[in-house]
């Protein structure tokens, strides 16, 4: 499952600052939907939207994924879970 979601290819926004939780810092990642993705999701009276939001949360799930890797990616820039 992991080296599926790695090679997923992804696009993220840059992060957005939504101001603090007691006293933390909080913001949020935005994804980017293209005019592509938009018309994919709407196509055959919605029919390819469930497929596209996978998609968006595949992308979500690999980040988090290599959030929580980041101490341990060496060198080659591979989590340890891949090699």
């Amino acid at each position: 499952h992991a080296a599926g979601i790695l090679g997923l290819r992804c696009q993220l926004g840059q992060p957005v600052a939504c101001g603090a939780r007691d006293g933390v810092a909080v913001s949020a990642v935005r994804l980017c939907a293209s005019a592509r993705l938009i018309v994919e999701a709407t196509a055959q009276n919605g029919r390819h939207a469930a497929a596209v939001i996978q998609r968006a949360l595949a992308t979500l799930d690999k980040a988090a994924m290599l959030a929580r890797s980041l101490d341990d990616i060496d060198s080659t820039g591979i989590p340890p879970e891949i090699k």
